[in-house]
């Protein structure tokens, strides 16, 4: 069920009032009246001076109407009232227990019968003072707010009201922060493991960018991946990236690649999906992004021109997507983006390191 932004952000007093008028209150009735059928069952018979409970807002209409006169609940009167406010002043002191609308309850029966309350100013001072008092607590308990809980029992549903953007807003962050903090200390973790698993392949295989090299039976220029610069290029297609138009002549490892002149290798690409779609649930760099987003699709980005931390790349900057469920990326679910441009002005695509491997190894294997 959806979270409405009322839920969310909380409510008016009159909304929480309304709420309030389910509860039930007992009453002296003035007047022999019969049995009354309401939707939540029978009230009465009313016969005076026998007291009778009926929900608040029938109380308040035959208050009205000089039917009835209100019994004040024992939490209201006014020596109970002075004993609770003592016990909550004393150090170290849990919430006592009140009924949950006790402040809309309290304001209805002073607003429509400040009559049928013995000492009713002093019992709206102690009012105020009690609320005071809960609410400095309320403040001193949200200090111990953490990513998993915060717990103040015995809280009304008004004093819960006042918290809820706050607290809502703050968990919410302190969540965020703490799976922040999780994901980056698992990318510190397997960094570590990378820098130690992949310094083999960098020194066989040499840093990024990748190579150009010429092809022989073209006149172009082929762009290939490091590791994979067989002697016959020609004669695996499936090996190289792309084609530079235009270029003539002999052109060095690490030239400028512009991106008109560039034009990818259909063939290569449905290699890189492949190795995408069996192998990016393993990629340590991507398990780590998707330990922080928890569910849902998430983008996997070109090394070449990362974002900033919770920011979307460029349309041609984003691979493609994976499907994330529990913090775990689900086989096979990779999506690839069609608007992925393999060169642009920041260079050749970047692929993670490990997906680099695998995806040397298996072109390796169809070589």
């Amino acid at each position: 069920m959806a979270i409405t932004t009322r839920q969310t952000e909380g409510f008016t007093m009159p909304e929480l009032e309304y709420l309030a008028q389910n509860e039930s209150i007992m009453i002296v009735p003035l007047h022999r009246m019969e049995r009354i059928e309401l939707v939540r069952g029978t009230v009465g018979p009313f016969r005076p001076p026998q007291k009778t409970s009926v929900p608040l807002w029938l109380a308040i209409m035959l208050k009205r109407t000089n039917r009835c006169r209100i019994v004040a609940p024992k939490w209201l009167k006014y020596e109970h009232l002075r004993d609770l406010n003592k016990s909550e002043e004393q150090p170290d002191a849990m919430f006592t227990k009140l009924p949950t609308y006790y402040l809309e309850i309290a304001h209805m029966l002073l607003t429509f019968a400040e009559d049928d309350l013995v000492e009713s100013q002093g019992i709206r001072r102690l009012l105020q003072d009690l609320r005071e008092v809960r609410q400095s607590k309320t403040m001193e308990g949200l200090r111990m707010l953490n990513s998993l809980q915060l717990q103040m029992d015995n809280l009304s549903m008004a004093e819960i009201n006042e918290i809820r953007p706050l607290f809502g807003h703050s968990f919410d962050m302190l969540r965020q922060l703490d799976g922040l903090a999780q994901a980056t200390e698992t990318e510190q973790q397997q960094s570590q493991f990378a820098d130690q698993s992949y310094a083999e392949m960098d020194d066989a295989f040499g840093p990024y960018p990748y190579h150009l090299v010429r092809v022989n039976s073209d006149p172009k220029v082929a762009s290939e991946l490091p590791g994979l610069r067989f002697a016959n290029t020609a004669s695996s297609p499936s090996t190289i990236i792309g084609w530079l138009k235009g270029s003539s002549g002999t052109v060095a490892d690490g030239a400028e690649i512009r991106p008109a002149q560039f034009v990818e290798n259909s063939k290569f690409w449905s290699h890189v999906e492949h190795v995408f779609r069996e192998y990016a649930h393993e990629d340590p760099e991507l398990q780590a992004q998707a330990a922080y987003q928890k569910s849902g699709w998430m983008n996997v980005t070109d090394g070449r021109n990362p974002p900033p931390l919770g920011r979307t790349g460029e349309p041609e900057d984003i691979v493609g997507c994976v499907f994330v469920e529990e913090k775990c990326i689900k086989r096979g679910s990779f999506q690839p983006n069609p608007t992925h441009r393999p060169a642009t002005i920041h260079g050749l695509f970047q692929l993670p390191r490990f997906l680099q491997a695998r995806l040397i190894e298996h072109l390796a294997i169809e070589h």
